[in-house]
C-alpha cells in the first residue's frame, strides 16, 4: 500500500509539475511491480501440495503434520512459497503455515509444523493455500488446493496411579489362586484327548483321529486373566458448569487410560464398554475383547446427554472386572 501511494504521489506530481523526471521514477516502479507480479505468478505456477496426517492424535500431546511441495515445473525452481493450511476443531480454527525457501524443478520438499490439540474430537483440515511474495515481495498471490481431511482426537492419556494397578494386581492373584477348569468351549487350547460322550463334534480334531484311528477332540482351559467391563454413564445438566465438563472430561480420559494400559500389559485387550452418553450402547463382546483404536475412536466422539436406563446381560459366569465412571451431581 506504501508502494502503490508512493507511485500515486510521483505520478500526479509529475502530471502537475511536468517533471519528466517524476514521470521516470513512476515507471521505473510502476515496471517492478508489473514484473513482481508476473514473476510471483511463475514461481507457484504447476507446484502442488499434500499432507501427511498422522496415524493417532492424542489430546494434550504435539503431533506433526507433515507438508509436501511439489515443483512440476521442468526447468524454473520455486522460491520462498508459503504453503498454508487451516485446522478447525469445534469453535477454534488455527492457521499454521510452512515456507519452502527452494525447490528445484521437478522436485518434492517436506516440511512439518507441530499441533498440540486441546480437547478430544473431530478435527477438520480445511483447503490449503499456496502463496509466494518473490522476488521483491510487493504483493502475494497464491492459488487453494481442494483438499479436505479429519482426524479423530483421542481423549488425553493419563497414568494410572500404583494403588490402582495394586488392587488390579490383587484381583488378578485372587483369579489364579482358583482352581482351573477345562472344557471343550474354554478359551486357552490345553491339549488333544479322546471323544467322550457328551463332546461337540465341532471340537473333533480329524486329522488327529484319522492318524490314531480313533475319535479325538481338542481340549480348552479356561483362562485366569480377567476381563475389563467399564461403564460410563455421562450426562449434563442443561445449563452445564466448567467444573462438570471437566469431570466429563475427566472420566473419559480415565477410560481411556484404562484401554491402553490393558492393552500394553496383555496380548488382547479384553476390554468391553457399556456407554451411556446421547445415546446407550455396548462396544465389544464379551469374551473377544474390544480393539484399542475401535475403543479409542469410540472414546473420541462420545457426548453427553440426560440420564438413561440400559439394561445390559452380561454374562456373569465369565470372569471380569467391572469399572463404573459416572458424573456426580
Amino acid at each position: 500500500m506504501v508502494y502503490t501511494l508512493f507511485m500515486v504521489v510521483m505520478l500526479l506530481g509529475s502530471l502537475f509539475g511536468h517533471s519528466n523526471m517524476l514521470l521516470l521514477v513512476f515507471a521505473l516502479m510502476a515496471g517492478a511491480f508489473v514484473l513482481n507480479g508476473q514473476a510471483t505468478m511463475s514461481v507457484i505456477r504447476r507446484t502442488r501440495a499434500r499432507r501427511m496426517l498422522p496415524d493417532m492424535v492424542f489430546a494434550g500431546e504435539p503431533c506433526a503434520v507433515r507438508i509436501e511441495l511439489a515443483n512440476r515445473k521442468r526447468w524454473m525452481p520455486s522460491w520462498m512459497v508459503l504453503v498454508e493450511d487451516t485446522v478447525q476443531q469445534g469453535k477454534e480454527r488455527l492457521r499454521p503455515s510452512v515456507l519452502f525457501q527452494r525447490v528445484p524443478a521437478r522436485e518434492a520438499r517436506e516440511s512439518s509444523y507441530q499441533l498440540t490439540p486441546g480437547a478430544r474430537g473431530r478435527m477438520d483440515f480445511l483447503p490449503l493455500r499456496i502463496a509466494s511474495r518473490y522476488p521483491l515481495g510487493l504483493w502475494e498471490r497464491g492459488f487453494e488446493i481442494d483438499i479436505e481431511e479429519h482426524v479423530l482426537v483421542f481423549p488425553r492419556i493419563g497414568r494410572l496411579t500404583s494403588r490402582f494397578q495394586e488392587a488390579h494386581r490383587a484381583h488378578q492373584r485372587s483369579q489364579f489362586d482358583a482352581p482351573a477348569r477345562g472344557g471343550v468351549f474354554d478359551e486357552e487350547f490345553h491339549r488333544l484327548r479322546e471323544f467322550r460322550k457328551g463332546d461337540s463334534r465341532r471340537a473333533i480334531h480329524w486329522r488327529t483321529t484319522a492318524r490314531r484311528n480313533e475319535l479325538m477332540v481338542r481340549e480348552y482351559q479356561e483362562q485366569h486373566d480377567p476381563e475389563l467391563l467399564l461403564v460410563l454413564e455421562l450426562w449434563l445438566p442443561a445449563s452445564p458448569t466448567d467444573k462438570q465438563r471437566e469431570a466429563v472430561e475427566r472420566i473419559v480420559s480415565f477410560a481411556a487410560t484404562c484401554c491402553v494400559t490393558r492393552a500394553r500389559a496383555t496380548m488382547d485387550t479384553g476390554v468391553q464398554m457399556i456407554v451411556c452418553g446421547s445415546n446407550a450402547e455396548i462396544l465389544g463382546e464379551a469374551g473377544f475383547g474390544l480393539p484399542i483404536r475401535a475403543a479409542l475412536e469410540s472414546l473420541a466422539v462420545v457426548s453427553c446427554g440426560s440420564p438413561v436406563r440400559l439394561g445390559v446381560h452380561h454374562d456373569s459366569s465369565r470372569r471380569s472386572r467391572t469399572i463404573a465412571f459416572r458424573v456426580r451431581e
